[in-house]
């Protein structure tokens, strides 16, 4: 159930909440001066652990169970900026033998990987959880 309401909130954050002011000023990029400001990934991000949060507890609430430590929520935070302003999927697909895949089936494989690193995340941070 949590890791349904994980994809649901990623979902949310993601897609639903971002706007397109968020989408084209959220990556830092050198040769943009409007996107020297990390507000806008700043403010995606608080949408983003919002989401989680929201979805989370509400799950974590209906079953009974305790709520989330407070680093669980930093981590998803923290993780989630850096990956997007400094587009570490699309690094990672030139580092890993992934060009082809970018440059042929972007910007979608981009997307796809960026989500799956959030949601990587999520488990990983679900895991952690649990295992307290």
């Amino acid at each position: 159930m949590i890791g349904f309401a994980l994809l649901v909130a990623n979902l949310l954050g993601d897609y639903l909440w971002q706007n397109d002011w968020i989408a084209q000023k959220k990556v830092s990029d050198r040769d943009d001066p409007k996107t020297f400001s990390p507000i806008a990934c700043l403010l995606h991000v608080f949408l983003y652990t919002l989401a989680c949060f929201g979805c989370v507890e509400l799950v974590n609430h209906a079953l009974g169970n305790e709520m989330w430590p407070i680093w669980a929520w930093v981590i998803i935070a923290i993780t989630h900026y850096f990956i997007d302003r400094y587009r570490l999927a699309s690094v990672w697909m030139n580092y890993s033998g992934q060009k082809g895949f970018k440059e042929h089936m972007g910007p979608w494989s981009i997307i796809i990987v960026d989500n799956t690193f959030h949601l990587l995340i999520s488990f990983a941070v679900a895991l952690l959880v649990l295992a307290q």
